[in-house]
């Protein structure tokens, strides 16, 4: 058998900085959807009550839920 060449092309060193960086943008869509989750569950909690209610709730609820979940989070 022939051994592998390790020449300047063959980095190994390379392909975990690639995995690395992949599993942190993963990681960062996984917690993006969980926040869009949080505020969509928000929203439709608070529509049935509060659509009729106040004028404009559909423009600003979004924004409201979004802060909600940001002052709840832990981080």
């Amino acid at each position: 058998m022939k051994p592998l060449n390790r020449g300047h092309h063959a980095r190994p060193y390379m392909f975990l900085g690639v995995a690395a960086a992949s599993l942190i943008a993963l990681a960062g869509v996984f917690f993006d959807n969980y926040i869009d989750r949080v505020a969509l569950a928000c929203v439709n909690q608070l529509t049935p009550k509060w659509s009729t209610t106040l004028a404009a709730y559909d423009v600003y609820i979004w924004d409201q839920c979004f802060a909600m979940e940001q002052s709840l989070r832990i981080d």
